[in-house]
C-alpha cells in the first residue's frame, strides 16, 4: 500500500475527482467490500493509497483496470 508522500514527487495533473473511497467503489462495481480485497490481494486490482487512516483508490489506475478488464473480456 503506498502513501500520500509517495505520491507528492510526481505529476500533479489530476481528474477533478482524483480519488475514490471503498463506499464509492462498491456501488461502481456492484460488488461487497470482501470482492474487493480479494481482488487486491490477488494484485488483479490497484492497492489503495493511505491519507493517515483513510484509505482512497486512485480513479486513473481504477479506470485503468476497468478497461483493461473491458478489453480481456472480448
Amino acid at each position: 500500500m503506498r502513501n500520500y508522500s509517495d505520491l507528492q514527487s510526481g505529476n500533479n495533473t489530476a481528474p477533478a475527482s482524483p480519488w475514490l473511497t471503498m463506499g464509492e467503489l462498491t456501488q461502481r462495481f456492484k460488488v461487497t467490500r470482501a470482492s474487493v480485497y480479494r481482488w487486491i490481494a490477488n494484485e488483479s486490482f490497484p492497492a489503495p493509497v493511505k491519507f493517515g487512516r483513510a484509505a482512497r483508490f486512485e480513479v486513473a489506475a481504477v479506470t485503468a483496470w476497468e478497461a483493461k478488464k473491458i478489453g480481456g473480456a472480448q
